[in-house]
C-alpha cells in the first residue's frame, strides 16, 4: 500500500497512510502511542488517483494499492501483479517538506517505506527532513513497480548519494 512510516526516538509513532486498513489494525490492537494521517506521500501536495486491486471476490487486496499512474502492463508484470479488478479513489498526498502540512515531524529516527514503486517520489518530497534529521531509512523496493512509473533501481542509490545517505541493499533470493 502507499504508506510511510515514521518512527520517532520517543515511544510516539507517526503512521501516514490513505487506507481504512491501518485504522482497523490501530483500534484492533488498541493503539495508543500511534498518531495516524489519514494521507499519502509524495513529491508534491496534491491530490492523486489510487488504484486498489480486488480479488476476485471484490475484497480489496490493500497492500498492492498504488498510484494509479504505474504502468502495471509492462513486460514480465503478470509475475508481480495479476489483478483484473480495481477501484479508484482519489487521496491527498502530502510533501512532509511542505510547510503548509500541519504534521509533528520532530525527532524523527527511523523512516519506514513501503508504497509499491513510488518510493522516489516520497524521498525527493521529505528531502529536507532527511537531510536535516538525518534518519535511517529503510525501503521496500520492487525493481517492477519502479519500471511501472518509468524508475530505474540506480535513481534512488543516486538520490541517496546526494544527500549524503549510504544504500544497502538485501535480497534474500540472490
Amino acid at each position: 500500500g502507499y504508506a510511510a512510516m515514521l518512527y520517532f526516538s520517543n515511544p510516539q509513532l507517526s503512521a501516514i497512510s490513505p487506507y481504512w486498513v491501518c485504522k482497523k489494525i490501530l483500534s484492533f490492537f488498541k493503539l495508543k502511542n500511534v498518531q495516524l494521517f489519514d494521507l499519502g506521500v509524495a513529491e508534491k501536495t496534491s491530490k492523486v488517483v489510487f488504484e486498489i486491486p480486488l480479488q476476485e471476490t471484490g475484497v480489496p487486496s490493500a497492500g498492492q494499492a498504488h498510484m494509479a499512474s504505474r504502468n502495471n502492463f509492462i513486460s514480465g508484470g503478470s509475475e508481480y501483479y495479476s489483478f483484473t479488478k480495481k477501484k479508484l479513489v482519489e487521496c491527498k498526498v502530502v510533501s512532509l517538506d511542505d510547510p503548509n502540512w500541519d504534521g509533528a515531524l520532530e525527532n524523527i529516527s527511523f523512516v519506514k517505506i513501503d508504497i509499491e514503486g513510488a518510493e522516489l517520489f516520497a524521498l525527493k518530497g521529505m528531502r529536507q527532513l532527511l537531510v536535516k534529521q538525518n534518519p535511517v531509512i529503510l525501503l521496500e523496493v520492487c525493481s517492477f513497480f519502479l519500471k511501472g512509473f518509468g524508475i530505474a533501481e540506480n535513481t534512488l542509490r543516486e538520490f541517496a548519494e546526494e544527500i549524503n545517505y549510504s544504500f544497502y541493499s538485501y535480497n534474500p533470493i540472490n
